[in-house]
C-alpha cells in the first residue's frame, strides 16, 4: 500500500484538488495532517475522502512525522497540499521504488503559465534534480525513513532537504522519474515576489531560515 501524507496548515482552497486528483491502480491511503488550522481544511479533506489527524501544533516537520506514524502503508508519499499529482504518477512511484530506488521525487511543474513562473519552475527542476534534493513531492519506503529517523522537527523549512541529506548518508538508492510531473502552486512567489523567495531559498541552503511562510 502507499500512503500519501499531506501537511495542511490554513489550505482548505487546495487540499480538495489534491487529493480529488489521486487516482492509482495500486492500493494507496491519504491522510492529512491539519496542523493548527483555523479554517476548514479538517472538513474539506474528510469530504474528499482522506483520512485526517488534527493536532495543535503547527510545523510541517512535525505534521508529516504524525502522518507517517498514523500510515500503514509500505511506501510513504509525502505531498504538500497545493501539488497536484497527475494521472498515474503513483501507480509510476509503485513501479520504481523498492525495485529500482528507496527513495525520489519526480518532475514540478507550475500551475501558472506566466514567464516567470514556468522559468522559476524550471530552474527549480533541474536544480533539485542535480543537486538530489525534492520540492512538493518526496516518496521513499518506510524502512528507509524509519532508518533515517524522520523529519527534523527543529526545521520549519528544507527539512525535505535535510531528509534527502540523510538518505544519501545512508547510501540509499536516489531516483528522479522525470515522466511523471506534479504542478505545484507558484501562488508564494507571485504574493512575497519572485526574487524574494529564491533568496530565502539560497539562504535555506547555508543556515536554517527564520521563517516558515517565507519559504513554504
Amino acid at each position: 500500500m502507499i500512503s500519501v501524507i499531506i501537511p495542511a496548515h490554513d489550505e482548505e482552497r487546495y487540499v480538495g484538488p489534491t487529493i480529488a486528483a489521486l487516482r492509482a491502480a495500486t492500493p494507496f491511503e491519504v491522510l492529512v495532517v491539519a496542523n493548527a488550522c483555523r479554517d476548514r481544511t479538517a472538513e474539506v479533506a474528510r469530504a474528499h475522502g482522506a483520512r485526517v489527524l488534527s493536532t495543535p501544533v503547527r510545523g510541517v516537520s512535525n505534521a508529516r512525522n504524525l502522518g507517517a506514524r498514523a500510515s500503514r502503508g509500505e511506501l510513504l508519499v509525502f505531498l504538500d497540499s497545493d501539488t497536484v499529482l497527475a494521472p498515474g504518477a503513483l501507480d509510476a512511484i509503485a513501479a520504481a521504488v523498492p525495485a529500482r530506488a528507496d527513495y525520489g521525487t519526480c518532475r514540478i511543474r507550475p500551475d501558472r503559465t506566466t514567464l516567470p513562473a514556468v522559468l522559476t519552475a524550471t530552474v527549480l527542476a533541474w536544480s533539485h534534480r542535480l543537486a538530489g534534493t525534492s520540492l512538493g513531492i518526496l516518496f521513499c519506503t518506510r524502512a528507509l525513513f524509519e532508518r533515517a529517523g524522520g523529519f527534523d522537527e527543529r526545521l520549519h523549512a528544507g527539512e525535505d532537504n535535510d531528509l534527502n541529506t540523510c538518505f544519501r548518508r545512508l547510501r540509499a538508492r536516489r531516483i528522479y522519474l522525470g515522466q511523471v510531473a506534479a504542478h505545484t502552486s507558484m501562488r508564494r512567489f507571485e504574493r512575497l515576489g519572485y526574487v524574494r523567495v529564491h533568496l530565502a531559498w539560497l539562504r535555506g541552503y547555508f543556515r536554517p531560515p527564520p521563517k516558515y511562510e517565507v519559504i513554504r
